[in-house]
């Protein structure tokens, strides 16, 4: 049997006696962790049968290794400008679909865009049609080391991911004006363009709803695994 006792703080502590944990929700974050720290990724559905959460209601789970967590906005907009490809993550009837794609990024009164281009016409742009809300990832930084044991391998990385909403850019200056980011994103160079020339692109921006970041460095003493290529 489980009991439900409204905080002081107008939050929910909770007890679950199967998995001896004492929980906690704050009222607006629903974020959920554990007593010694960590977030506990239980099921939303089972907290919602509890009645703890409504149907429309979101968990908000945050970075487990909270110590690689990247706050920093300059440190943030630097992997911005290292990695060059940005993955999509689109979903079209329940079917994930991870397309890679160069990209350039701005941020105009704290709101980050992400532009994307490619032909006119493929399969992204008719699962967009569907659904516009992907998930994105760069990576940058990416240093493979080794160890004594299988386990002792692993990657040094520097990421941000994120979410939000796609839409095609239709208007010429703005698409003018997202292909000179892009290009100056991928060649740290200045470029200009005509009307003619965005005429043979499609243009994408993403509406960043919101992202994390961070990064995994070498741990101390080692050095990036050099991979044969004859191997």
């Amino acid at each position: 049997m489980y009991k439900f006792v409204r905080h002081k703080s107008d939050g929910f502590p909770i007890l679950f006696p199967n998995l001896k944990l004492l929980l906690f929700l704050p009222k607006y974050t629903r974020q959920i962790r554990t007593r010694g720290g960590g977030i506990f990724a239980g099921r939303k559905n089972y907290l919602r049968r509890c009645g703890i959460m409504k149907k429309t209601e979101r968990v908000c789970f945050g970075m487990m290794r909270r110590e690689r967590e990247i706050t920093d906005h300059g440190q943030i907009t630097a992997i911005l400008d290292q990695g060059k490809v940005v993955h999509l993550g689109l979903c079209e009837d329940g079917w994930p679909y991870v397309v890679p794609m160069n990209y350039g990024w701005t941020e105009t009164d704290g709101r980050l865009r992400l532009y994307v281009h490619g032909a006119r016409e493929g399969y992204k742009y008719a699962v967009l049609a569907k659904n516009p809300r992907v998930a994105f990832s760069v990576e940058t930084e990416i240093m493979p080391f080794g160890g004594e044991l299988p386990c002792q391998y692993g990657t040094g990385y520097a990421c941000v991911m994120g979410r939000g909403t796609a839409r095609d850019v239709t208007d010429v200056e703005e698409k003018k004006q997202a292909l000179t980011i892009l290009m100056k994103t991928q060649t740290g160079k200045d470029f200009t363009f005509t009307d003619a020339l965005t005429t043979v692109v499609r243009v994408l921006c993403i509406e960043v709803d919101s992202y994390t970041a961070k990064r995994r460095p070498l741990p101390p003493g080692k050095a990036p695994r050099q991979e044969d290529p004859h191997a």
